[in-house]
């Protein structure tokens, strides 16, 4: 008889999102913007923006322009918070199209902001995605970003974008007219698609169809173990034979 142990199996599918929950909290601490609303600014545009940490004990407060901000800036950049806990900071928007988000951090607790700088208006992009795989794709989600091109990555589930909308009706609003959008669309982590417009209209609603792929799993190192009971066993060359049809099965040839 022959045993067969897979001793270390595993899929790892890396989330690279790279988009920290909003508000969020680590141990005792909790970040959160006073509007976390998303925002849509003119070029040059100025806008205060609050976060407030608790407890309110004068800790520092750090923000950070994430994605692609273009020329945007930030008047101050690490603020002591007030007897209330409220850090503020002023932004100027960047002199053209784009989208980004602003992250306010004190230690490990953080939460974002999206802004969107619309240099001839916004535009909305109802976004479906048509998908052909054997997965379980049971929700959906769509991103936009202005940075970026879909061949950037060789998988097809990208990092989310600023902007965000869930499914089963995936409508991005506030996209800025008059830039490239990279539109993405994604299940989970291991389905995924990606489509680029660039002709947006002031108030148009485009409908945009992203097909969506399966994308590869990292399996980590697999061992097996071969075990023979009794001792003696089936004579080597049937032990030989075995072990060639196993290897071919588990490995497929790889």
């Amino acid at each position: 008889m022959l045993l067969v142990a897979l001793a270390a199996c595993s899929s790892d599918a890396t989330n690279t999102s790279g988009a920290p929950p909003t508000p969020s909290s680590a141990g005792d601490v909790h970040v959160s913007f006073d509007d976390a609303s998303a925002r849509t600014l003119a070029p040059g545009a100025e806008l205060e923006l609050a976060a407030r940490v608790s407890p309110a004990d004068g800790r520092a407060v750090r923000f950070a322009l994430l994605d692609d901000a273009a020329d945007s800036s930030l008047a101050d950049v690490e603020i002591a918070s007030d007897a209330e806990g409220l850090a503020r900071t002023r932004l100027r928007a960047a002199s053209r199209a784009v989208t980004f988000r602003v992250r306010a951090t004190s230690g490990a607790a953080a939460a974002t902001r999206t802004i969107s700088v619309g240099g001839a208006g916004t535009a909305s992009i109802a976004v479906t995605a048509r998908y052909d795989g054997k997965r379980a794709a049971t929700a959906w989600t769509a991103t936009a970003s202005t940075s970026g091109r879909c061949s950037d990555l060789s998988t097809p589930v990208r990092p989310d974008g600023p902007l965000e909308a869930a499914g089963p009706s995936m409508r991005i609003d506030g996209v800025p007219v008059g830039a490239r959008v990279v539109v993405a669309v994604r299940s989970g982590h291991a389905i995924g698609g990606c489509a680029e417009l660039d002709d947006l209209s002031l108030g148009e609603v485009r409908e945009l169809a992203v097909t969506a792929t399966d994308a590869p799993l990292l399996v980590a190192p697999l061992t097996a173990t071969l075990g023979l009971v009794p001792p003696l066993g089936p004579p080597p060359a049937l032990i030989a034979e075995w072990r060639d049809r196993f290897m071919k099965q588990l490995l497929g040839g790889a």
